[in-house]
């Protein structure tokens, strides 16, 4: 009787943890999709703005941009191209001396035909709220468009 006891509230006791998780994670979902609401934008869609910031997404072995990066790479040309920015500003991680996506990143701009002086390198955008966080206080921009896959932009926009 005693152990039976013991096992309801052992299940119960699980049983609740998971549904609290399950609600701070629903709850941390919202407040992402909340924050972010009203200001994401198709490639079309995007009003302009000085700047892009085009956030790091990783290189291959051979030092070039992966597929994703290599996607936001072609996004940023595109708002280039059509007058949407004058400036990309490439943040991405540089931590070691034998990998440097902000490098990578310029050389594939400036081989697709984007003036190397319209490149900004930010070598220490480790992360999205890094990348962010310097775009203000460090290079200064007030406006922005963040250049980024469609599953990240909400997280992006928030911080």
């Amino acid at each position: 009787m005693l152990r039976r006891r013991w096992v309801r509230r052992g299940i119960l006791t699980i049983l609740t943890g998971i549904v609290v998780v399950a609600l701070v994670l629903a709850g941390c979902v919202w407040w992402v999709d909340r924050g972010a609401w009203g200001h994401t934008y198709t490639a079309d869609g995007v009003p302009p703005a000085p700047v892009a910031l085009v956030l790091g997404a990783g290189l291959n072995p051979d030092g070039t941009p992966n597929g994703f990066l290599a996607a936001r790479l072609d996004l940023a040309q595109r708002l280039y191209d059509h007058g949407k920015v004058k400036v990309l500003l490439v943040s991405g991680d540089n931590s070691r001396p034998d990998y440097d996506e902000p490098s990578a990143m310029r050389a594939y701009l400036v081989a697709h035909g984007i003036p190397a002086s319209r490149v900004v390198l930010d070598y220490a955008g480790f992360d999205t709220y890094d990348s962010c966080a310097r775009a203000i206080r460090i290079f200064g921009v007030r406006k922005l468009i963040v250049v980024t896959q469609s599953y990240h932009i909400d997280l992006a926009v928030k911080l």
